[in-house]
């Protein structure tokens, strides 16, 4: 059983199947997880502090779909 509610969301993110970005706001790419990454096809160092893409405005969380 994990003992810190961060180790807990940590796990979730890592682990999900789902595509995870965390822009900053700049739309830039500050965070991906592991299914973002195999997403993206491309090595983390080409997809992180680059611009997202798609234009994304406010502070609310978004849910993009990527075909």
């Amino acid at each position: 059983m994990l003992e810190c509610p961060f180790e807990f969301y940590q796990c979730l993110v890592e682990q999900s199947p789902d595509a995870i970005l965390v822009l900053d706001s700049e739309n830039m790419i500050y965070f991906l997880n592991p299914a973002a990454q195999k997403l993206f096809a491309r090595p983390i160092e080409e997809i992180l502090h680059f611009p997202f893409g798609y234009p994304i405005t406010g502070r609310t969380p978004l849910e993009v779909e990527i075909t």
